[in-house]
């Protein structure tokens, strides 16, 4: 059997298992690992070049995005704020609008055409915004509630339009901007201020197209101090229940002041009707904005307050400088008043707000506050240019005057600003 075997074994084919085979498994399956690595570390790049772009865009941003500067106009009192008689209307040439020589239908059509020309120059600056709240229905999933504001455009930072709203806004879920010429773009809130009712909204200049941008304008503020009694002035906004409402008159008031919270502000009373929820904006026969309508005023006759207060609010609401809060309701003295009493000048505080900075403080009313961290205080209006420069969290000193036995004694008192909501 063995010898017939040995016949045969030049024959047989002895097969040997190749390298290449018996080690294929592993180096397919290394090749498999490294490839995994390979576009791991690939996507890894990619990921962390789009994370460094954006972050870039954003700081680009960030630093392009220029200080909105809003010149202030030089504070005003009664005793220089010169008065004219009610009912003129000026026109472009000076001439009084009431022409003798002309029949009434003349000078009503010429004063429509005025007051037409005026407003066409106004609305490239002026927008509709679009408050829209998402709640939720059990019947029909989400629903959206909608409600249309007056805006106005009054600042480029070199990276958005800055647009002054309602305080509304503030409570919304998104907010939606349509320009003059009917184009849509989404807009995001700034910062808003309950005392005053405003808000600014921000909409990125690259989101808008380049065919809007060229007949957008920006408001130009004016001097509300200036005002005079009797003078044109022309609102536009929501009123009537319209929305894009306008309609003209006289300034009947240009001199009633309110005392809010750290703060006082003037207000332009006119002869055209209004209505609890009106708001909107006030111009000048040169189309400047003069006046923010405010809906605390205007139940019986549109009321706006004066820009010329509202100017350093809007600043810092357009740089996302939130103000700082003391929480006092403060009046101004008269030099005289304070002469004949022995009193100090200053701001004297009628009412301290519970919980608020003052009143932990120990601030009381009939103080009255003469120095805020090194800021003489003559008024209350220099209490509002103060705290406008210090943020919520800020530590600042503030001296006030507090009568006794022996006349008024200064006290100071160290506090922490708050935030108003």
């Amino acid at each position: 059997m063995e010898d017939r075997q040995d016949k045969y074994d030049l024959y047989t084919e002895k097969i040997k298992e190749k390298p290449s085979v018996k080690y294929r498994f592993w180096f397919e399956l290394g090749k498999l690992f490294l490839t995994a690595v390979f576009i791991g570390i690939v996507a890894s790049i990619i990921f962390l070049a789009i994370v460094r772009t954006v972050g870039i865009e954003n700081e680009t941003a960030d630093n392009e995005r220029q200080e909105v500067t809003i010149p202030l106009d030089e504070h005003q009192t009664e005793s220089n704020t010169e008065q004219t008689q009610p009912g003129t209307v000026q026109t472009e040439s000076g001439n009084n609008a009431e022409n003798p020589d002309k029949t009434d239908n003349e000078a009503g059509i010429e004063t429509y055409q005025y007051v037409s020309g005026i407003i066409e120059g106004i609305n490239p600056s002026m927008v509709t915004i679009t408050a829209i709240n998402h709640r939720e229905d059990p019947l029909f999933d989400i629903r959206q509630n909608r409600e249309e504001l007056p805006g106005i455009i009054i600042a480029d930072n070199d990276v958005e339009y800055l647009i002054l709203s309602d305080y509304a806004i503030k409570s919304v879920d998104s907010i939606q901007i349509t320009f003059f010429d009917n184009t849509t773009v989404d807009g995001e809130l700034v910062l808003a201020d309950s005392i005053t009712d405003m808000a600014v909204i921000a909409v990125p200049r690259h989101n808008i197209a380049t065919s809007t941008k060229e007949k957008l304008a920006i408001a130009e503020l004016g001097n509300s101090y200036t005002l005079k009694q009797g003078e044109l002035v022309i609102a536009m906004g929501s009123f009537y229940g319209i929305q894009s409402a306008v309609d003209f008159g006289i300034a009947i008031s240009t001199k009633e002041i309110t005392y809010d919270v750290d703060s006082r502000h003037g207000l332009i009373y006119t002869n055209m009707d209004g209505e609890s929820d009106c708001t909107g904006f006030l111009f000048n026969e040169n189309g400047q904005l003069i006046g923010n309508i405010s809906n605390k005023y205007s139940k019986n006759g549109i009321v706006a307050y004066g820009i010329s207060d509202l100017k350093i609010r809007i600043q810092n609401l357009s740089n996302r400088k939130p103000i700082g809060y003391m929480g006092i309701i403060g009046y101004d003295i008269s030099e005289e008043f304070a002469k004949e009493n022995s009193m100090p000048s200053g701001a004297y505080v009628a009412s301290v707000e519970i919980n608020s900075p003052a009143y932990f403080a120990g601030i009381m009313n009939g103080d009255i506050i003469t120095d805020i961290s090194k800021r003489t205080i003559t008024n209350v209006y220099n209490v509002e240019r103060a705290l406008c420069e210090f943020e919520p969290g800020t530590e600042v000193t503030v001296t006030v005057s507090r009568r006794g036995k022996n006349g008024y004694v200064p006290i100071e008192y160290t506090l922490t600003l708050g935030g108003k909501e």
